[in-house]
Parts: C-alpha cells; sequence; structure tokens
C-alpha cells in the first residue's frame, strides 16, 4: 500500500508515482481536501482494470469508481456514492501519473 497526497476541488487529483497508467489492480491511500481550509481526511482507492472503489473512512462512505477516459499520465474517473456518509457526493477524479 503506498502513501499519496491528493487535492480536491471540483475533482480529485491525485499524484502518482507510477511507470504504468494508474489502471492496475492496485491500492491506493492519501489525504483530501475538499475545499480550501478544510480538514484533510483520508481516501483509499481500489483501482482495478476500468474502475475500481473508493472509501472515505472518515466521512463513513465510499462509492464505486468507473474509468472514462486516459490520456498520457492523466486517467479520468467518475465516482459514484454507493454507501453514503457524512457529506459525500458524486464526482469525478483524475489521477496522475509522476514518473
Amino acid at each position: 500500500m503506498s502513501k499519496r497526497v491528493s487535492a480536491v476541488g471540483p475533482t480529485i487529483a491525485v499524484a502518482l508515482g507510477l511507470a504504468t497508467p494508474a489502471c492496475a489492480d492496485d491500492v491506493w491511500t492519501g489525504l483530501v481536501k475538499q475545499n480550501s481550509g478544510s480538514t484533510d481526511y483520508t481516501v483509499v482507492m481500489r483501482l482495478s482494470g476500468n474502475g475500481g472503489e473508493t472509501d472515505y473512512p472518515e466521512l463513513k462512505c465510499g462509492g464505486r469508481l468507473t474509468r472514462v477516459a486516459q490520456s498520457g499520465a492523466y486517467s479520468f474517473y467518475l465516482e459514484k456514492i454507493t454507501n453514503a456518509g457524512a457529506g459525500c457526493i458524486d464526482g469525478a477524479i483524475t489521477l496522475v501519473r509522476t514518473t
């Protein structure tokens, strides 16, 4: 399991230190921040093929990821919250390969 740092605006952008596209079967964890000045919280992403799952332990929610595009170092996912908790909403996640 690898620790990664994330940032959240309208989407979550996660920088991955990968030599291959961010679609391999793997688990990624990191901290995200939804708004400027808000508290960081943990995201755990389990990627598999063209999708995956997310879990936000502190918020007690999670969802399903569907990869909608890939271009070079970028993989784009749509997230549908399937386990509603405190303040989770559907959104988009961009994974960025950094190596």
